[in-house]
Protein backbone atom coordinates (compact mmCIF):
# COMPACT_ATOMS: atom_id res chain seq x y z
CA UNK A 1 0.00 0.00 0.00
CA UNK A 2 1.64 3.25 -0.84
CA UNK A 3 2.07 6.06 1.93
CA UNK A 4 -0.02 8.70 0.31
CA UNK A 5 -3.73 6.11 0.23
CA UNK A 6 -6.43 6.68 2.74
CA UNK A 7 -5.34 10.01 3.57
CA UNK A 8 -7.56 13.15 3.64
CA UNK A 9 -7.14 16.41 1.73
CA UNK A 10 -8.37 19.77 3.76
CA UNK A 11 -9.19 22.21 0.50
CA UNK A 12 -8.97 25.26 3.24
CA UNK A 13 -5.86 24.36 4.85
CA UNK A 14 -4.20 21.90 2.65
CA UNK A 15 -3.79 19.67 5.67
CA UNK A 16 -3.12 15.77 4.50
CA UNK A 17 -3.72 13.38 7.25
CA UNK A 18 -5.13 9.90 7.71
CA UNK A 19 -8.80 9.08 7.01
CA UNK A 20 -11.37 9.36 9.67
CA UNK A 21 -13.44 6.28 10.06
CA UNK A 22 -16.53 8.40 11.13
CA UNK A 23 -15.98 12.14 9.64
CA UNK A 24 -14.22 14.47 6.90
CA UNK A 25 -13.35 16.86 9.70
CA UNK A 26 -10.06 18.45 9.40
CA UNK A 27 -7.88 17.72 12.46
CA UNK A 28 -5.90 21.41 11.91
CA UNK A 29 -8.53 23.86 11.09
CA UNK A 30 -11.45 21.97 12.16
CA UNK A 31 -13.10 22.47 8.21
CA UNK A 32 -16.21 19.80 8.11
CA UNK A 33 -16.09 19.11 4.27
CA UNK A 34 -12.70 17.45 3.37
CA UNK A 35 -12.00 15.12 0.76
CA UNK A 36 -10.23 11.77 0.12
CA UNK A 37 -7.27 12.63 -1.11
CA UNK A 38 -4.80 11.82 -4.09
CA UNK A 39 -1.60 12.03 -4.78
CA UNK A 40 -0.49 13.88 -7.82
CA UNK A 41 2.39 12.21 -9.51
CA UNK A 42 5.87 13.97 -8.47
CA UNK A 43 7.05 13.64 -12.02
CA UNK A 44 4.15 15.36 -13.59
CA UNK A 45 4.52 18.09 -10.65
CA UNK A 46 8.20 18.27 -11.68
CA UNK A 47 7.51 19.10 -14.94
CA UNK A 48 4.85 21.85 -14.05
CA UNK A 49 7.82 23.42 -11.57
CA UNK A 50 10.44 23.26 -14.34
CA UNK A 51 8.03 25.38 -16.65
CA UNK A 52 7.75 28.12 -14.24
CA UNK A 53 11.13 28.11 -12.73
CA UNK A 54 12.62 28.24 -16.48
CA UNK A 55 10.22 30.18 -18.21
CA UNK A 56 9.63 33.48 -18.90
CA UNK A 57 7.49 36.10 -17.48
CA UNK A 58 3.96 35.76 -17.93
CA UNK A 59 2.22 38.39 -20.51
CA UNK A 60 -1.41 38.86 -21.54
CA UNK A 61 -2.70 36.84 -24.85
CA UNK A 62 -4.44 40.24 -26.45
CA UNK A 63 -6.87 38.17 -29.34
CA UNK A 64 -9.05 37.69 -26.51
CA UNK A 65 -9.28 41.34 -25.92
CA UNK A 66 -10.17 42.03 -29.15
CA UNK A 67 -12.51 39.35 -29.91
CA UNK A 68 -14.72 40.39 -26.66
CA UNK A 69 -14.12 43.85 -26.78
CA UNK A 70 -17.41 45.08 -28.14
CA UNK A 71 -19.50 43.02 -26.10
CA UNK A 72 -18.61 44.03 -22.42
CA UNK A 73 -20.41 45.49 -19.69
CA UNK A 74 -21.08 49.07 -19.89
CA UNK A 75 -19.43 49.78 -16.30
CA UNK A 76 -15.64 49.88 -17.82
CA UNK A 77 -14.74 50.53 -13.82
CA UNK A 78 -14.88 47.09 -13.04
CA UNK A 79 -13.38 45.67 -16.11
CA UNK A 80 -10.40 47.31 -15.65
CA UNK A 81 -10.25 46.67 -11.83
CA UNK A 82 -10.51 42.83 -12.43
CA UNK A 83 -8.21 42.95 -15.36
CA UNK A 84 -5.64 44.71 -13.18
CA UNK A 85 -6.21 41.93 -10.39
CA UNK A 86 -5.85 38.83 -13.05
CA UNK A 87 -2.47 40.44 -13.84
CA UNK A 88 -0.92 40.74 -10.35
CA UNK A 89 -2.20 36.78 -10.14
CA UNK A 90 0.30 36.23 -12.94
CA UNK A 91 2.76 38.40 -11.73
CA UNK A 92 2.92 36.37 -8.43
CA UNK A 93 4.19 33.61 -10.42
CA UNK A 94 6.75 35.22 -12.55
CA UNK A 95 8.19 37.12 -8.79
CA UNK A 96 7.95 33.96 -7.08
CA UNK A 97 9.75 31.14 -8.58
CA UNK A 98 11.92 30.92 -6.45
CA UNK A 99 8.94 29.58 -4.15
CA UNK A 100 6.63 27.68 -6.75
CA UNK A 101 7.57 24.41 -5.01
CA UNK A 102 5.38 25.59 -2.36
CA UNK A 103 2.47 27.31 -4.61
CA UNK A 104 1.70 23.96 -6.39
CA UNK A 105 0.06 21.44 -4.27
CA UNK A 106 0.89 17.38 -3.85
CA UNK A 107 -2.39 16.41 -3.69
CA UNK A 108 -6.01 17.25 -5.20
CA UNK A 109 -9.51 15.67 -4.57
CA UNK A 110 -10.33 12.19 -5.28
CA UNK A 111 -13.76 12.39 -6.27
CA UNK A 112 -14.70 8.68 -6.61
CA UNK A 113 -13.69 8.00 -3.21
CA UNK A 114 -15.68 10.69 -1.20
CA UNK A 115 -18.46 9.47 -0.13
CA UNK A 116 -22.04 10.57 0.55
CA UNK A 117 -24.29 12.79 -1.25
CA UNK A 118 -21.59 15.66 -1.87
CA UNK A 119 -20.67 13.29 -4.92
CA UNK A 120 -23.94 13.82 -6.60
CA UNK A 121 -24.58 16.68 -9.17
CA UNK A 122 -20.51 17.25 -9.14
CA UNK A 123 -19.39 18.24 -12.63
CA UNK A 124 -18.77 14.68 -14.54
CA UNK A 125 -15.58 16.24 -15.96
CA UNK A 126 -13.88 15.69 -12.29
CA UNK A 127 -14.87 11.48 -12.26
CA UNK A 128 -12.41 9.42 -12.81
CA UNK A 129 -9.33 11.10 -12.73
CA UNK A 130 -6.33 9.57 -15.04
CA UNK A 131 -3.35 11.61 -14.38
CA UNK A 132 -1.16 12.93 -17.41
CA UNK A 133 0.65 15.88 -18.09
CA UNK A 134 -2.08 17.75 -19.12
CA UNK A 135 -4.57 16.28 -16.60
CA UNK A 136 -2.26 17.55 -13.62
CA UNK A 137 -1.84 20.83 -15.49
CA UNK A 138 -5.21 21.93 -14.56
CA UNK A 139 -5.03 20.52 -11.45
CA UNK A 140 -1.30 22.16 -10.34
CA UNK A 141 -2.57 25.69 -11.63
CA UNK A 142 -5.78 25.66 -10.47
CA UNK A 143 -4.19 25.02 -6.92
CA UNK A 144 -2.12 27.98 -7.27
CA UNK A 145 -4.41 29.99 -8.17
CA UNK A 146 -6.69 28.92 -5.28
CA UNK A 147 -3.81 29.76 -2.72
CA UNK A 148 -3.15 33.33 -3.97
CA UNK A 149 -6.83 33.85 -4.03
CA UNK A 150 -6.50 32.83 -0.57
CA UNK A 151 -4.49 35.37 0.59
CA UNK A 152 -6.24 38.43 -1.53
CA UNK A 153 -9.23 40.71 -0.37
CA UNK A 154 -10.67 41.46 -3.27
CA UNK A 155 -10.76 37.26 -4.27
CA UNK A 156 -12.43 34.48 -2.16
CA UNK A 157 -11.54 30.66 -3.22
CA UNK A 158 -14.26 27.74 -3.34
CA UNK A 159 -13.18 25.22 -1.26
CA UNK A 160 -16.10 22.56 -2.18
CA UNK A 161 -19.37 22.64 -4.41
CA UNK A 162 -21.89 24.93 -3.05
CA UNK A 163 -25.27 23.50 -1.98
CA UNK A 164 -28.62 24.91 -3.09
CA UNK A 165 -32.17 24.56 -3.98
CA UNK A 166 -33.60 24.15 -7.53
CA UNK A 167 -36.64 25.91 -7.02
CA UNK A 168 -35.20 29.43 -6.20
CA UNK A 169 -38.30 30.54 -4.49
CA UNK A 170 -37.81 27.53 -2.06
CA UNK A 171 -34.12 27.98 -1.76
CA UNK A 172 -34.49 31.90 -0.78
CA UNK A 173 -37.51 30.74 1.86
CA UNK A 174 -35.02 28.25 3.09
CA UNK A 175 -32.22 30.59 3.60
CA UNK A 176 -34.79 32.99 5.60
CA UNK A 177 -35.69 30.15 7.82
CA UNK A 178 -33.96 29.53 11.84
CA UNK A 179 -33.04 26.21 10.32
CA UNK A 180 -30.66 27.77 8.20
CA UNK A 181 -26.89 28.80 8.60
CA UNK A 182 -23.67 30.27 6.69
CA UNK A 183 -22.24 26.83 7.84
CA UNK A 184 -24.55 25.05 5.21
CA UNK A 185 -22.75 26.87 2.18
CA UNK A 186 -20.98 23.40 1.57
CA UNK A 187 -23.19 20.87 3.44
CA UNK A 188 -25.62 18.60 1.85
CA UNK A 189 -26.90 17.33 4.87
CA UNK A 190 -28.15 19.86 6.61
CA UNK A 191 -31.19 20.04 3.71
CA UNK A 192 -31.13 17.15 2.22
CA UNK A 193 -33.32 15.14 4.35
CA UNK A 194 -36.13 17.26 3.46
CA UNK A 195 -35.29 18.30 -0.29
CA UNK A 196 -33.02 15.26 -1.69
CA UNK A 197 -34.47 15.37 -4.40
CA UNK A 198 -34.42 18.59 -5.46
CA UNK A 199 -30.69 19.61 -4.43
CA UNK A 200 -28.12 20.96 -7.42
CA UNK A 201 -24.80 21.68 -6.85
CA UNK A 202 -22.28 24.48 -8.99
CA UNK A 203 -18.97 25.15 -8.11
CA UNK A 204 -16.80 27.90 -9.80
CA UNK A 205 -13.15 28.41 -9.01
CA UNK A 206 -13.14 31.32 -7.37
CA UNK A 207 -14.78 35.03 -6.16
CA UNK A 208 -14.26 38.12 -7.54
CA UNK A 209 -15.55 40.86 -4.44
CA UNK A 210 -16.53 43.91 -5.81
CA UNK A 211 -18.48 46.21 -4.05
CA UNK A 212 -20.20 44.26 -2.09
CA UNK A 213 -20.61 41.61 -5.46
CA UNK A 214 -19.58 38.07 -5.44
CA UNK A 215 -19.28 37.42 -9.19
CA UNK A 216 -17.93 33.43 -10.16
CA UNK A 217 -14.25 33.02 -11.89
CA UNK A 218 -13.93 30.48 -14.48
CA UNK A 219 -10.27 29.03 -14.45
CA UNK A 220 -8.73 27.28 -17.44
CA UNK A 221 -5.36 25.84 -18.60
CA UNK A 222 -4.46 24.94 -22.09
CA UNK A 223 -1.13 23.48 -23.62
CA UNK A 224 0.40 24.73 -26.43
CA UNK A 225 -1.78 25.88 -29.26
CA UNK A 226 -4.87 25.92 -26.88
CA UNK A 227 -5.32 29.65 -26.93
CA UNK A 228 -7.80 29.69 -30.00
CA UNK A 229 -11.04 31.27 -30.75
CA UNK A 230 -12.63 27.69 -30.33
CA UNK A 231 -11.09 26.88 -26.59
CA UNK A 232 -11.78 31.13 -25.70
CA UNK A 233 -15.79 30.60 -26.35
CA UNK A 234 -15.99 27.15 -24.61
CA UNK A 235 -14.40 29.46 -21.55
CA UNK A 236 -16.86 31.99 -21.80
CA UNK A 237 -19.59 29.65 -22.06
CA UNK A 238 -18.75 27.72 -19.12
CA UNK A 239 -18.00 30.72 -17.31
CA UNK A 240 -21.83 32.30 -18.01
CA UNK A 241 -23.63 29.48 -16.96
CA UNK A 242 -22.67 30.51 -13.24
CA UNK A 243 -23.42 34.27 -13.52
CA UNK A 244 -27.48 33.51 -13.11
CA UNK A 245 -26.80 30.90 -10.22
CA UNK A 246 -24.60 33.00 -8.50
CA UNK A 247 -27.37 35.60 -8.14
CA UNK A 248 -29.96 32.92 -7.51
CA UNK A 249 -27.66 31.41 -4.41
CA UNK A 250 -25.98 34.57 -2.55
CA UNK A 251 -28.19 37.79 -4.70
CA UNK A 252 -24.85 39.51 -4.29
CA UNK A 253 -24.95 39.30 -8.12
CA UNK A 254 -27.89 41.82 -9.22
CA UNK A 255 -26.32 42.30 -12.67
CA UNK A 256 -25.03 38.59 -13.60
CA UNK A 257 -21.37 38.99 -13.92
CA UNK A 258 -19.57 36.26 -14.42
CA UNK A 259 -15.62 36.37 -14.95
CA UNK A 260 -13.02 33.91 -17.11
CA UNK A 261 -9.14 33.52 -16.60
CA UNK A 262 -7.04 31.28 -18.60
CA UNK A 263 -3.88 30.73 -19.42
CA UNK A 264 -1.24 28.34 -21.61
CA UNK A 265 2.01 27.90 -19.17
CA UNK A 266 4.07 26.40 -21.39
CA UNK A 267 3.39 29.74 -23.96
CA UNK A 268 3.64 31.90 -20.81
CA UNK A 269 0.31 33.83 -21.88
CA UNK A 270 -3.36 34.51 -20.03
CA UNK A 271 -6.13 36.16 -20.54
CA UNK A 272 -8.70 37.81 -18.54
CA UNK A 273 -12.25 38.73 -18.81
CA UNK A 274 -14.96 40.00 -17.10
CA UNK A 275 -19.05 40.16 -18.82
CA UNK A 276 -22.38 40.19 -18.24
CA UNK A 277 -24.74 39.22 -20.59
CA UNK A 278 -23.86 41.41 -23.50
CA UNK A 279 -21.28 38.39 -24.66
CA UNK A 280 -23.87 35.89 -24.99
CA UNK A 281 -24.15 37.58 -28.55
CA UNK A 282 -21.27 35.88 -29.43
CA UNK A 283 -22.06 32.50 -27.62
CA UNK A 284 -23.72 29.33 -28.72
CA UNK A 285 -26.05 29.66 -25.78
Amino acid sequence: MSEFDNLYLCPKCEHTDSLHQDDMICDKCGFTQCFVAKHIPASDRRYWIDVEVNGKPWRKEKRVSNMVKQHLPEDKKIIKVFDKLASELFLFLSNNKDDIDSQLPEFTRDYKRTTGRRSKGWRSSKFNVKFGRATSRGILYEGAFNKILTGHEKFEPVLAPLVMLEDAELWSDWKSSDQYSVDDEYNATAISEEHEEELIYFEPDGWFLYEGQRIPIEFKTYGKGGLVKKNFIKGLTQSRKYASLSQTYHGKNLNHYSALIICCPEERKYASVLMDNRIEKILPI
